[in-house]
């Protein structure tokens, strides 16, 4: 009773802390995992696995690739080719740039595409005499919905997929979570072309073709730079993705981690990442967080809080479908992602949905499927996301813009996911 009551108060802690945003979420979930080390409610193993997890190893091999591909500047170059290119009004540009966005981040970090893309096009709307608040957020929210549709989308997706492995559950393949996040994407992308012009603050302004002219920047490109980066990051989706589809008769199958590994040596080599300074570019703080949401999550299963919340969803749906389950999963997640970091609200909501799915019986994957989306569909509030902070600051918005653009989003992709995953996971 006493562990419960430690790791209740504990994660409130966790949770008020957060939301104050006056520490960083590294030092936050450090502290934690140590005060339930020294509490004994996880054991040193359980601390301090996920620092030596794969999936969060990888995550900060990504880091380094996504800094490569930005050091080359190909997707400068692609993104401004489009921008100057054909009809000129807002839906043209954003018909040609969002897909191309949620392409890219399908296999590199959300928040370096959105660093990459957005200052590009916040300097092409500027030149255009156009609101680059027209711009900002459906940057942001199809980076967000891109991510969804791989396993490196996000690393989110990433976490999830561990704590899977972990748990005994069969992991996500590169390209499973595309089955529902595809459809995201779409929905994601039609919804910000039809309706964003319309919620979004700005003049739906149409683009005079001399402006345009006048209005295009010439940047030095090293077209070397910009191959090898483009040959690395398809060596790096390919080979995982072919070797995720045979049977190797090897003991240490190559996978994801490797791949990525190798293409951040190649990095290296060519010249894209200079080899003295690579771990300037890892983003520690998320690293260090999720590589303690690993400890958080077990201490929430250890203390029995996981099988409480199971207990009473499961009470409280009573003889109820479990597509039902899975909506009220994919609820708390997405609640808990408005105000914590996804990789938190993932690992904090992965312990429940794996007691619940026992006591009922079923297949977990479909929930860890929910999770993944619920906890990267962070649209409403722009706090807990770091592609949204961007966004609020190159397109000067505020709360209520991300409400009133978020909140409809948010609602069709809960819609989507619950009917679709069903569909493509079985229970």
């Amino acid at each position: 009773m006493l562990l419960l009551i430690i790791v209740t108060l504990g994660i409130i802690s966790i949770l008020l802390l957060l939301v104050d945003n006056r520490i960083s979420s590294g030092i936050i979930f450090f502290s934690a995992t140590i005060l339930f080390l020294t509490c004994g409610i996880i054991t040193p193993e359980e601390a301090l696995n996920g620092f030596s997890n794969k999936g969060v190893l990888t995550v900060a091999v990504l880091f380094v690739i996504s800094e490569g591909i930005k050091n080359s500047n190909v997707f400068d170059h692609l993104i401004s080719h489009f921008l100057s290119s054909g009809k000129n009004s807002i839906r043209s540009v954003q018909m040609k740039v969002l897909p191309f966005i949620a392409l890219i981040s399908a296999f590199l970090n959300n928040t370096a595409v959105v660093m990459i893309a957005a200052p590009v096009v916040k300097r092409w709307s500027e030149s255009m005499h156009i609101p680059a608040s027209k711009f900002m957020i459906p940057v942001s929210f199809i980076t967000i919905a891109g991510g969804l549709c791989t396993l490196i989308g996000t690393s989110t997706n990433l976490v999830v997929h561990s704590l899977m492995l972990e748990s005994g559950i069969a992991g996500f393949s590169l390209f499973e979570l595309g089955k529902v996040g595809i459809f995201c994407a779409l929905a994601t992308f039609f919804y910000l072309y039809f309706l964003s012009p319309h919620i979004l603050p700005g003049n739906n302004t149409f683009i005079n073709k001399q402006d345009q002219i006048t209005g295009e920047k010439k940047l030095f490109r090293n077209r070397r730079k910009e191959i090898t980066a483009i040959i690395l990051l398809l060596f790096m989706v390919i080979g995982a993705g072919f070797s995720e589809a045979i049977e190797l008769p090897v003991k240490n199958k190559p996978d994801m981690f490797i791949f990525a590994s190798l293409t951040m040596i190649c990095m290296f080599i060519t010249g894209l990442i200079p080899a003295r300074q690579y771990t300037k570019y890892i983003h520690w703080d998320i690293l260090i967080t999720i590589a303690c949401a690993f400890a958080i999550s077990k201490a929430i299963g250890n203390s029995g809080i996981a099988d409480i919340i199971s207990g009473f969803i499961l009470n409280l749906t009573s003889d109820c479908h479990p597509v039902l389950i899975l909506a009220v999963i994919y609820l708390i997640t997405n609640l808990f992602t408005q105000i914590v970091p996804n990789n938190a609200a993932a690992a904090m909501t992965f312990p429940i949905a794996l007691a619940t799915a026992a006591r009922m019986g079923i297949d977990p994957k479909p929930f860890c499927v929910a999770i993944c989306i619920a906890a990267s569909a962070s649209f409403i509030i722009p706090h807990s996301y770091q592609t949204n902070l961007i966004a609020m600051h190159l397109g000067d918005h505020n709360l209520k813009n991300f409400v009133r653009a978020g909140l409809p989003l948010s609602i069709i992709l809960f819609i989507l996911s619950v009917t679709l995953i069903p569909v493509f996971f079985s229970f």
